[in-house]
């Protein structure tokens, strides 16, 4: 363990005096804001609401890459050390700034950039880290431009809802050794709000364009960049190497991609009647916001029961989406009593599955050109990692600079996730040390 490392790890153990303090009452007020409008919003129905699809007025006259408007916030473990000697010192700004979906229509995203206030001693320039974030949620008080200032807060009430930023060692471990850290909260349809969700094109043009936004906020074009990704963040990560077009002109080194989702439809299947089945609701909503043949499509699905048990998930956190729909099946969501996966693969929904099949990683023909890490979990039980093998397959074969590896962490009973989650906190300073070494060092 280099001392860099060392000296990373006392602080992440210093820091868990931070975790669950209290925000300021602003961000509080903020917090609680965005939650009772999400919940406010989703009551009113899913498909109430019908998309235009058009670009919205916002972005008029903006490039990709512009900042609309940008304020500095707080993340827990990060700012001045007067109060906690534990915490890194770093300024840290929340952005909204310009993207593209999926479609090539113009969109905006929200962010965050953090500027560590620690000196670089690596041979070469500071370098940048782009983090597409895993799964925390799709409401808005979820994002982690806001969870990272709260940690971890139960929200009670109706409906029940858990903030958990769990990501934040991630971020502050790579604050902690110097590097820049820039990450999207990921694009959302702007007439619902709903984010893109199973879009890994979207996810992918943010996380490049949040980059790019970074660099109008103190943070040097010439950083050398990293990308790391985890689960709906390494399918971000995947999307956005195998594009290398849109991320052209930006000093990308190396990347971490973990579990990505490959392949939608066979993780739709894989995690329906698990603990996490609720994230179903994140999909069905994220492909309703497509276009019209999709928002159509699955209008026509769902029973009552349905559509208010997705509206409390959209609502909700990750945490509340666990209390709400855990072990439930999709076959109860739906008018005709078959299961989400059933109804595709029966053709009930043909733009639905045309849309998952575009989104399936490895179809563009292009491969990674810069270093990646790639890792899977055998007994993963929520990502299939079938699929995260054959793309490593894939890509190797075709000569990509591609090191995989696999944990073997045993099985373990219930369909928890905690087979799909362990393995990234496990491995997460390792990993996080092979990308820092690989971006850290003069090209």
């Amino acid at each position: 363990m280099n001392q860099s490392t060392a000296a990373a790890l006392r602080v992440l153990a210093g820091q868990s005096l931070d975790i669950g303090r209290l925000m300021t009452s602003r961000a509080w007020r903020r917090l609680r804001g965005e939650h009772q409008h999400r919940s406010e919003h989703f009551q009113l129905g899913l498909f109430d609401i019908r998309p235009t699809f058009v670009e919205p007025e916002a972005v008029a006259g903006f490039t990709p890459g512009d900042v609309i408007r940008h304020t500095a916030m707080h993340v827990v473990g990060l700012g001045s050390p007067r109060h906690n000697p534990w915490r890194v010192p770093a300024h840290v700004e929340r952005m909204e700034f310009v993207t593209t979906d999926s479609h090539g229509r113009r969109q905006t995203a929200t962010g965050g950039v953090i500027h560590p206030r620690l000196p670089w001693t690596g041979p070469g320039p500071r370098p940048t880290i782009a983090i597409a974030p895993a799964t925390q949620g799709v409401a808005k008080h979820c994002d982690p431009s806001l969870s990272l200032a709260l940690g971890f807060r139960l929200l009670p009430g109706r409906p029940f809802d858990f903030v958990a930023a769990y990501e934040l060692p991630t971020f502050n471990y790579f604050v902690a050794r110097g590097a820049n850290v820039v990450f999207t909260d990921y694009p959302r349809n702007p007439d619902t709000g709903i984010q893109y969700y199973c879009d890994h094109v979207a996810s992918g043009h943010s996380l490049v364009d949040a980059v790019r936004a970074a660099t109008h906020l103190g943070i040097p074009p010439g950083s050398p960049l990293g990308l790391w990704g985890f689960s709906q963040g390494g399918g971000a990560v995947c999307s956005a190497l195998e594009r290398p077009s849109y991320a052209a002109g930006l000093p990308l080194r190396a990347a971490v991609a973990g579990v990505p989702p490959v392949d939608l439809s066979a993780v739709l299947d894989y995690i329906d009647g698990t603990m996490l089945v609720g994230v179903l609701s994140y999909a069905i909503a994220g492909l309703a916001a497509q276009g019209d043949a999709e928002f159509a499509e699955l209008a026509a699905v769902f029973n009552e029961t349905g559509l208010a048990e997705i509206g409390v998930n959209l609502s909700t956190c990750a945490g509340g989406m666990l209390a709400q729909s855990g072990y439930h099946s999709t076959s109860s969501w739906t008018l005709s009593g078959l299961s989400l996966t059933e109804l595709l693969t029966r053709g009930a929904a043909p733009a639905v599955s045309a849309t998952i099949e575009r989104q399936k990683l490895g179809k563009t023909g292009a491969i990674p050109s810069v270093p990646l890490f790639l890792w899977g979990s055998a007994h993963d039980d929520v990502i299939p990692v079938g699929p995260v093998r054959e793309l490593a397959r894939r890509w190797q074969g075709a000569g990509a600079p591609l090191t995989y590896w696999e944990s073997a962490l045993p099985d373990v009973p219930g369909r928890t996730s905690i087979n799909h989650n362990l393995p990234y906190f496990t491995t997460l300073t390792r990993n996080a040390d092979w990308l820092m070494e690989l971006v850290g060092r003069p090209k």
